[in-house]
């Protein structure tokens, strides 16, 4: 693993614009974990690693949530509820192209996609934030 180390949790079509975000950031992600893929399989040229619980032997830097709709839609909140007990670094990903009002406060692990726009007074649902812009 690189001194950066960063690890996404899931592995579908979410993870995708995720990756895109983050490589439009200049940033490098190791892997992914995903307990419904196989090993070994790479989702835009980055690997699946393992399940979540691999989590723990990866001592990442960062770890984002690429978890989008599913059948289980609570997943991406279960999941970011037990990275935030684990202790783990959550970060907020910002597209460049997003624009973000001067009052609106965005808490650890929100994700701005491309061209999106978060007006003034939004409201900031959690603490402070590892903010990847």
């Amino acid at each position: 693993m690189s001194q950066e180390c960063l690890v996404g949790l899931g592995a579908g079509g979410h993870m995708r614009v995720m990756l895109e975000t983050l490589r439009v950031c200049g940033l490098v992600v190791e892997g992914l974990l995903d307990p419904t893929q196989p090993i070994g399989t790479r989702i835009e040229g980055i690997p699946v690693l393992g399940p979540d619980a691999l989590l723990a032997t990866l001592h990442p830097t960062g770890v984002f949530l690429g978890i989008g709709s599913s059948a289980r839609p609570t997943r991406r909140t279960e999941r970011y509820h037990w990275l935030h007990q684990q202790g783990y670094p959550i970060l907020t990903v910002i597209h460049p192209s997003a624009t973000i009002a001067a009052s609106a406060e965005l808490g650890t692990g929100v994700t701005v996609l491309a061209g999106a726009h978060v007006g003034p007074g939004a409201p900031r649902p959690g603490g402070g934030a590892h903010q990847v812009e």
